[in-house]
C-alpha cells in the first residue's frame, strides 16, 4: 500500500510506515479495544528488530465499526512518534475500475525503472 510518493532513495518518506508493515519481518501484537471519542478502536501493535529501518514499532487504531485503520503512530529509534489520522474516509463509491486502471504508455519520459 502505498499512499503518497516516496523517494526509494530518501531515508523514512512519509509514505515509508504504509508500505513496509506488509514485511515479513514485523511481529503483530494485539494490543485489545479502546475507546476514544466515543468510538471502539481495536489497537495493533506491529514491532520490527530490524534497526536499518527508519521506524521500529507502529501502532494501528483500526475502526471496530468500519474495520478502518483511522490512526496510525510510528516510533523511530530516537522514540519519536510520527502520528497519522485518516478523517472524512469515503468508501465504495462505485467508481468504475478503469479508474484504477494505470497505462505507462502516457508516461513515456517519466517511468523509470526503479530496480535498474
Amino acid at each position: 500500500m502505498q499512499l503518497l510518493a516516496n523517494d526509494a532513495d530518501e531515508d523514512g518518506g512519509p509514505s515509508l510506515p504504509f508500505s513496509m508493515i506488509f514485511d515479513s519481518n514485523w511481529k503483530p501484537e494485539y494490543l485489545g479495544n479502546e475507546p476514544l471519542a466515543g468510538t471502539i478502536y481495536e489497537k495493533v501493535s506491529l514491532s520490527s528488530g530490524n534497526t536499518d529501518l527508519g521506524f521500529h514499532r507502529i501502532n494501528i487504531w483500526i475502526n471496530a465499526s468500519t474495520h478502518f485503520p483511522e490512526k496510525i503512530v510510528t516510533l523511530d529509534r530516537r522514540q519519536t512518534e510520527i502520528p497519522y489520522e485518516f478523517t472524512n474516509l469515503s468508501v465504495d463509491q462505485n467508481l468504475p475500475e478503469s479508474t484504477f486502471v494505470f497505462h505507462s504508455s502516457s508516461f513515456q519520459e517519466i517511468i523509470w525503472d526503479e530496480w535498474e
